[in-house]
């Protein structure tokens, strides 16, 4: 038999062999201890579990208030969202660390039943959501643990696809509150009550957000985040999209309105 006929031969039985093995099934969940060990980490890092379930389902965002609890984001309605009629899926929890050895114990529902959300903000003893097109303010005013006034500050933001959606409310270095746009921009008006009006709706198609918490004054800026968003410790902006786990915001829109075409 010729080589060539061999070789033929010996790559499709190579080939049938890998179609027609049995898949690798892992039995069940693994342990946060096994998952501690599957991570490699450069020199002079650590990894320690800080919450795991059933304290925590589905995280997608977390922030520390002033006092050292943890807020957490749950988007348990991800990918499809909740059947027809039913409530949203997503909740926010405070986690507690009760006895200071970094691994936080007691886990509370702040708010249950909201559509998407998809980050969080501690502020003037409340959390700034992104949720279902909105940017939203929750507050307990009776120290619970449980939200008891909700209003909604800005909406509009596209809510198309359920992962390309405004996200993670930060707080900059020049105290504007930065909004990751989620790709799919939106047209964001502003409804909170003793907030300016705005004379016309902002447009968000290939921009991302800022707003000022204290004055009301929104605009669009520069930037296309899908999900997430950072400042370095020099206040560079920095954001991300599935292809591109780290792009930094270079320019604003008024600098580059001011070069020539």
């Amino acid at each position: 038999m010729p080589d060539m006929q061999r070789l033929t031969i010996l790559a499709i039985t190579i080939i049938s062999i890998g179609f027609f093995a049995a898949p690798i099934i892992q039995a069940g969940p693994i342990s946060t201890d096994d998952a501690k060990q599957s991570f490699e980490l450069r020199e002079g890092y650590q990894l320690s579990l800080v919450a795991s379930e059933p304290e925590v389902i589905d995280p997608v965002a977390m922030a520390f208030d002033e006092t050292g609890r943890l807020w957490v984001v749950e988007m348990r309605d991800y990918p499809n969202g909740p059947a027809e009629g039913e409530s949203g899926k997503s909740r926010i929890k405070v986690l507690r660390d009760t006895d200071g050895d970094g691994y936080y114990e007691t886990a509370v529902t702040f708010a249950d039943n909201l559509l998407f959300a998809t980050g969080i903000l501690p502020w003037k003893g409340g959390v700034i959501v992104t949720l279902s097109g909105k940017v939203e303010y929750f507050k307990d005013t009776n120290g619970n643990d449980k939200f008891d006034e909700r209003e909604t500050w800005l909406e509009g933001f596209a809510q198309e696809n359920p992962q390309l959606r405004a996200n993670h409310p930060t707080l900059g270095p020049d105290g504007f509150i930065y909004v990751a746009n989620g790709l799919r921009g939106g047209t964001v008006t502003s409804v909170r009550a003793d907030w300016p009006q705005l004379t016309e709706p902002i447009e968000l198609r290939g921009k991302d957000f800022r707003f000022d918490p204290h004055t009301g004054k929104c605009e669009s800026i520069a930037g296309n985040g899908q999900f997430g968003m950072s400042f370095d410790q020099w206040g560079n902006r920095l954001i991300c999209s599935n292809r591109n786990p780290c792009m930094q915001v270079m320019l604003s829109y008024d600098q580059l309105e001011r070069q020539p075409r």
